[in-house]
């Protein structure tokens, strides 16, 4: 059985590459389908839908300056359009996940609503010192996505951030004035007080809930006399 695997592994493999050559047998073969790629992958990551036979028409009736079937500027009002119902789509998609991601929190046992739909539950609690809205604080955290994705973690670079809550998310603003020193509380953050429409980068989408388990290991005025 082995043997036959790796028969059929090496077929494949020489298909493939059979394949490639009779397709790619120059560079201007290779920059063109590495464009078409390209193209169609960013496509595909917008929600635009295409048909690549209509598709590959329009390329070749512009680059042999062939009879157009729409004018530039209709082109271009078409394309726009798509672009942004694309984009509606997405947003669509997003609220409605956003939506039901907080229906399922609120209902959670253990979970309390703090303000404007954030929520927040108790893993520790401490008796230690509260920090004013504006304290430089002293955390260590873990951010979630909805669905469980880490995009950020102090612990594993293995020290605490030190930072202002003047120069946080609103999230983060609201909820670590409600914690004492020594507690770890995780709270639950809609999109509106995170990074909104814009969302973060490439780890954070728009209309993201974020979820933050964050311990306050310090307050930096009340350690400033030490």
């Amino acid at each position: 059985m082995r043997k036959f695997g790796y028969a059929v592994v090496a077929l494949t493999m020489t298909q493939v590459y059979g394949a490639k050559a009779q397709v790619l047998k120059n560079n201007i073969d290779s920059v063109s389908y590495a464009l078409g790629m390209d193209v169609g992958s960013s496509l595909t990551n917008n929600g635009v839908m295409i048909n690549p036979e209509n598709f590959l028409k329009g390329v070749t009736d512009a680059t042999k300056e062939n009879p157009r079937l729409i004018e530039q500027e209709e082109g271009m009002r078409i394309i726009k359009a798509a672009f942004a119902k694309a984009a509606e789509e997405k947003i669509k998609v997003f609220k409605e996940e956003e939506t039901a991601f907080f229906e399922n929190i609120k209902n959670k046992a253990g979970v309390k609503h703090l303000q404007d739909g954030l929520y927040y539950e108790v893993v520790k609690e401490s008796a230690g010192a509260k920090p004013a809205d504006t304290s430089e604080v002293i955390v260590h955290y873990k951010g979630t996505l909805a669905n469980g994705k880490v995009f950020d973690n102090s612990y594993d670079r293995g020290e605490p951030l030190e930072i202002s809550l003047d120069n946080v998310i609103q999230g983060w603003k609201l909820s670590i004035p409600v914690m004492s020193v020594g507690s770890i509380y995780k709270f639950y953050i809609p999109s509106a007080l995170g990074y909104g429409q814009r969302g973060a980068g490439a780890d954070i989408p728009p209309y993201s809930p974020l979820v933050f388990e964050i311990e306050l290991v310090g307050i930096k005025e009340a350690n400033a006399g030490n």
